[in-house]
């Protein structure tokens, strides 16, 4: 995806540390909210936090994103993938015990 690798190396060089990349993430998902595309920000949200390399901080600011944004079928399958990656953390049980927006 080449808004990943945008995201990633902006320069073409070494990638960012996370909170950087999460920055820039972050920029471009309320650029595409702005422009009305909502599945488009969630599908680049989604692809980040597939990657294993991405740590749980990160992970956990994408997972609000997309308790908001994402389908609710969505949402759930990165519940799924965090628990599978992190466990019931408080982070997650404290996540689901909000209400749905």
């Amino acid at each position: 995806m080449k808004r990943v690798a945008e995201i990633v190396r902006p320069d073409g060089d070494k990638p960012a540390d996370d909170m950087k990349v999460l920055e820039r993430l972050m920029v471009a998902v309320n650029g595409l909210g702005r422009d009305g595309q909502r599945a488009d920000a969630v599908r680049l949200v989604r692809a980040f936090t597939a990657k294993e390399i991405i740590g749980q901080l990160f992970c956990q600011r994408a997972m609000r994103f997309l308790r908001v944004f994402a389908e609710p079928r969505q949402f759930y399958d990165e519940v799924e993938r965090y628990r599978g990656r992190f466990g019931d953390d408080e982070f997650l049980t404290g996540l689901l015990a909000e209400p749905m927006p």
